[in-house]
């Protein structure tokens, strides 16, 4: 009777890690396959913007035309739609969207001086700030 009890325990524990084993290696190349398809996944980074009340309206064209003029610049970025809120009360005022073909484009407007020289000025002008990217699907 032990032996066919411990018979019994030991296929299954066999059998709960051999299914252990197979979801990890499941899920590690689900992770594996998720990886290399992000190179090709359209991003969409949102930035949102509150300026400090010392800035001047020349100061929000330079951001403003910075960020456009990027686009024509770097090869894959797609898009930069720039808005302005109605109500100067809000939380942020302004809103970029900045659309790229992939994750290099991304990468090569985040190493771009133009970029770089803006985020440098960037917190001198902003009273508030916030920053997401989206995966278009």
């Amino acid at each position: 009777m032990k032996s066919t009890i411990l018979l019994l325990f030991s296929l299954f524990l066999f059998n709960g890690l051999s299914a252990q084993a197979s979801t990890e290696s499941s899920a590690k190349a689900q992770v594996a396959s998720a990886t290399s398809n992000t190179e090709n996944i359209t991003i969409r980074r949102t930035l949102y913007f509150k300026f400090n009340a010392k800035v001047t309206p020349d100061d929000i064209e330079y951001v403003r035309t910075t960020f456009k003029g990027l686009r024509d610049q770097i090869e894959g970025m797609t898009e930069a739609i720039w808005m302005v809120a109605p109500d100067k009360e809000e939380t942020y005022t302004h809103f970029l969207m900045l659309e790229f073909a992939n994750q290099q484009a991304l990468k090569a407007y985040e190493k771009h001086p133009d970029h770089m020289a803006i985020a440098a000025k960037g917190p001198s002008l902003m009273a508030g700030f916030y920053m997401q990217d989206y995966e278009v699907k």
